[in-house]
Parts: C-alpha cells; sequence; structure tokens
C-alpha cells in the first residue's frame, strides 16, 4: 500500500525542530550567564583580597611607625602628611589614628577598584611589666657583627632584627637629673683629677664626649650621641634601677683601650642609632645592651659582655613598649 506524507508531520517536526533549538538557545543563555557570574564572583572576591592587602599594608606601616617613633601615637599632623592617600599597587589607603582610654586605634581604609575596606588595629603603651630587650644581654633593631674580634666572651642570649624596642622617656630623666646636671647644649666629660669623679643622673640636650680617665657613678642620658673615640681608661657604673648610658643617637666607643661599664646601655632611641666598639681593646660591659640599629664589635681584642639579670629583678625607670593589642578587626 503506498503511504501517503501530509503537511501535519512536517509541521510536527518543525515544531519539534523549533521547541529544540528554543531550549538549546536558552540553556546556552543559561549557561552563559552562570558562567559570567562566576567569573564575575571570581574576580569580585580577586579585587577584594586586592583591597584587603592594601588596607593590611596601611596597618602594618603604621604599627612599624608608632613602633620606632611612639610619639607618632599623639601627633595627628603626622598621619595627615604621610599617610593620606598612600598609593600601592592599583589601592590607595588612608590611616588615622584615634585615642579612647589610653588605647590608640589605627584605621587603614584602602579603595581599589571601587571597592572600600576599612581595618582597624589597637596599640598601647607596655608600662607595667619589663620590656622584653632586658632579657637578653644584647638586643638590636639591626645586626651584630664581631668578624675579627679576639678573646671575646659574651655571656646571654643575644637578639637581632629585634621589634620590641622599648621607648625612651627623655623628659623623666630630665626631672630626676641631679642639680646642676641638667645640661643644655653639648657637654664633655674630662679628667678632673682624684677624688672628683662625676656622679649622679645627668641629662645633656645635646651631644656627649668622654675623654680618658674619667669614672661616672651613675647615669650619662642624652639627647644626641656619645663619643668615646680614642679614649681610654674610663669607667661608668650606674646607680642602681637606672640606666648607665642613654643615647638618642649613636654611642661611639671605637678605638678605646680599658673602659668599663655597669649597667643598660641603650644606643639609637630614635630607633637608628648604632652601637660602634669596633677596634676597642680590654672593654668589659656587665648589664643589658639595647641598640635601636647595629652593634658593630669588628676587629676588637680583649671584650668581655655579661648579663646582669638584675635588671629584671628591679627593671630602671624611663622605658616602655609599644605592642600591638589583639584587638584587630575588619570594618
Amino acid at each position: 500500500m503506498k503511504k501517503i506524507k501530509t503537511a501535519g508531520n512536517k509541521g510536527f517536526i518543525l515544531i519539534v525542530t523549533l521547541i529544540v533549538m528554543v531550549v538549546s538557545i536558552l540553556m546556552m543563555s543559561l549557561y552563559s550567564n552562570i558562567i559570567l557570574t562566576e567569573k564575575g564572583l571570581i574576580v569580585r572576591d580577586y579585587y577584594e583580597k586586592q583591597v584587603f592587602w592594601v588596607a593590611e599594608a596601611g596597618i602594618e606601616k603604621g604599627l612599624k611607625a608608632v613602633i620606632d617613633d611612639p610619639g607618632l601615637l599623639t601627633d595627628s599632623q603626622y598621619w595627615i602628611d604621610n599617610f593620606t592617600d598612600v598609593s600601592l599597587g592599583e589601592g590607595v589607603y588612608t590611616v588615622r589614628i584615634t585615642e579612647d582610654s589610653g588605647v590608640y586605634t589605627l584605621t587603614s581604609t584602602a579603595t581599589a577598584h571601587e571597592i572600600t575596606m576599612t581595618i582597624q588595629q589597637g596599640v598601647s603603651f607596655d608600662s607595667g611589666g619589663v620590656p622584653e630587650p632586658f632579657n637578653y644581654v644584647i638586643y638590636v633593631g639591626g645586626k651584630i657583627d664581631d668578624k675579627d674580634t679576639t678573646n671575646l666572651s659574651i655571656t646571654g642570649e643575644q637578639v637581632e632584627g629585634g621589634t620590641a624596642l622599648p621607648k625612651v622617656d627623655f623628659p623623666y630623666f630630665k626631672s630626676i637629673a641631679d642639680p646642676g646636671q641638667d645640661i643644655s647644649g653639648n657637654y664633655t666629660f674630662s679628667d678632673k683629677g682624684p677624688g672628683t669623679d662625676y656622679s649622679g643622673v645627668w641629662f645633656i640636650d645635646g651631644n656627649v664626649i668622654v675623654e680618658s680617665d674619667v669614672t661616672v657613678d651613675g647615669s650619662i642620658i642624652t639627647t644626641g650621641g656619645i663619643e668615646m673615640r680614642g679614649s681610654s681608661n674610663i669607667s661608668i657604673t650606674a646607680a642602681s634601677p637606672n640606666p648607665a648610658l642613654v643615647a638618642n643617637g649613636n654611642i661611639d666607643l671605637k678605638n678605646t683601650l680599658n673602659v668599663t661599664i655597669f649597667g643598660l646601655i641603650y644606643a639609637g632611641a630614635d630607633m637608628e642609632g648604632n652601637l660602634d666598639i669596633k677596634e676597642a681593646v680590654n672593654l668589659n660591659i656587665t648589664g643589658t645592651i639595647i641598640a635601636g640599629g647595629n652593634f658593630d664589635l669588628k676587629e676588637s681584642d680583649s671584650v668581655t659582655i655579661t648579663y646582669d639579670d638584675s635588671i629584671i629583678i628591679d627593671p630602671p625607670p624611663g622605658f616602655e613598649t609599644v605592642i600591638p593589642r589583639k584587638d584587630w578587626r575588619q570594618g
């Protein structure tokens, strides 16, 4: 029997074909939208991570600034001048500082790819305990170099690259200076003859030179540097609990002979100064050495440095450390 093809069959096939095409187009469109959405989310997540790390960089840079110079915690103009719209990669950050009940908060606001994010980090002064560096015989923010030094004896733990350097309260030391020993300008400690040694707390708002044959039974605190270069026969013994030597700049004992120091030595309270003892002969230090920068002991001979744990039992006043608190939060 002969089959008869009808127009209805053709129409049905056409309709089915159209439906399949429409469904395919819709599925492809839906799939494309999903791909684009996922891509957009991935890009958004990537951008958010970028903004986060830009903001975190602002916090870290701000923390380093206040650890290096705690005085910046109260210097609002510094943050305006140095931490406003700072460019980093594809973003910018701005850091500001606020204070509430003795707790300072660093707030870093970053913007990149039209996304803005805020991170906050609290900091405070640790003035109630013993600063970490007091636990070590040598604690420096830079490096310790004792290359080619002979007959060297160091007793106690040492730290390089330390970040817990305490703040020196120079106004406090100025306030406890003995009568007539609060000096404005540079000052030289020279040999005054037998029975005329220096004693008590000396505060010098300038630079200090210590010449040969000088004995100090007390403390030398200076907003500048201390130089003993080329001098000999020097004895400095701190009166507990005060430190022996504190300088906002460098302490230079290069090429000295027969120097003995008992007590805390702090070089570079501005966090950049160095302790230079290169080419010293017959040097004896008992106490703790702290330097914001480097400790250069190269090419010296007969050097003995011994930790004195009395600094923990009766820590010197006038020091406090800036520490990050655990109240980090993302705004």
